[in-house]
């Protein structure tokens, strides 16, 4: 068992936080450098950033949050270049906030097949902004 899995699980982050993604492969330059990144493509999911807001890092592989953070600053194109091997080109610096980040929630189950919070504003851990894919019937021909 990790570190992490020992971890007490906080409540979630405050009103208007907002959630940016990372793997495992950038969970570790993201906080070393203290941004989040995004691809420019996603500006209007992190429009409402600036100073002071509060954001999370959500492991999308690990199905861990990570916070709280705080920007300090709004998104800027390439404000580290380089960073993220050039792929997310979008960054919010950020703080961390009273000894941050820790593990604020392990997603791994959750009520949307444990695919965790969209990229923007919070609003839960099941994400209801995101449509649930609905079942398809099965294709088999009976006999």
């Amino acid at each position: 068992a990790s570190a992490d899995d020992d971890a007490p699980t906080a409540p979630p982050p405050p009103a208007g936080s907002f959630v940016l993604h990372c793997s495992s492969a950038t969970e570790r330059e993201c906080l070393d450098k203290c941004i989040l990144g995004c691809s420019a493509q996603a500006a209007s999911k992190v429009a409402g950033v600036g100073p002071g807001t509060p954001l999370v890092l959500y492991n999308i592989q690990t199905k861990k949050a990570y916070g709280p953070l705080r920007a300090t600053g709004e998104p800027e194109r390439d404000l580290v270049p380089g960073s993220f091997g050039g792929r997310f080109d979008l960054h919010i610096p950020f703080e961390r906030v009273d000894g941050a980040p820790g593990l604020l929630f392990d997603a791994a189950v959750d009520a949307d097949g444990g695919g965790g919070p969209t990229i923007g504003v919070f609003v839960s851990w099941t994400s209801p902004k995101r449509p649930r894919a609905r079942a398809r019937p099965s294709r088999r021909r009976r006999r």
